[in-house]
């Protein structure tokens, strides 16, 4: 129920935004994309072999997966856009990056030491061209 509710909300919402491109790392991304004949990029930095629920639910139909040259994208590897490098040294490279240990502090004073989080965004990202 979770993968039906994710693909119609990321549905209408593009139905209302109209997006050019689809880009993120929501397998609804690439569902919705081939529904509205809207392109997708499929971001994974996992080999489908260790998430090979997701890669089947995801890689079939996107447009495009861009990867690192390292990541295994078995059959789906026609559709693969490599790059040398991981996702995590595109954001935390020290040009852009900048740890501050006070973020930290004030997330963990507000959670409960007895639960354990994984912080990540559940939205899809969007991508559509800006007019002004």
């Amino acid at each position: 129920m979770g993968m039906l509710k994710a693909d119609l909300k990321l549905l209408f919402f593009a139905l209302g935004k109209k997006p050019d491109l689809m880009a993120g790392t929501s397998y609804a991304i690439s569902h919705v994309g081939k529904v509205l004949s809207i392109p997708s990029i499929n971001v994974n930095e996992d080999d489908w072999d260790v998430v090979p629920f997701y890669a089947r639910l995801s890689y079939p139909w996107a447009s495009v997966i861009i990867s690192p040259r390292v990541c295994r994208t078995g059959k789906w590897q026609n559709k693969k856009i490599e790059y040398d490098g991981y996702h995590e040294l595109a954001y935390l490279h020290p040009n852009y990056f900048s740890p501050d240990k006070t973020v930290v502090r004030n997330i963990l004073i507000r959670m409960n030491p007895f639960s354990s989080y994984v912080l990540q965004s559940s939205e899809p990202i969007m991508i559509r061209e800006y007019r002004e």
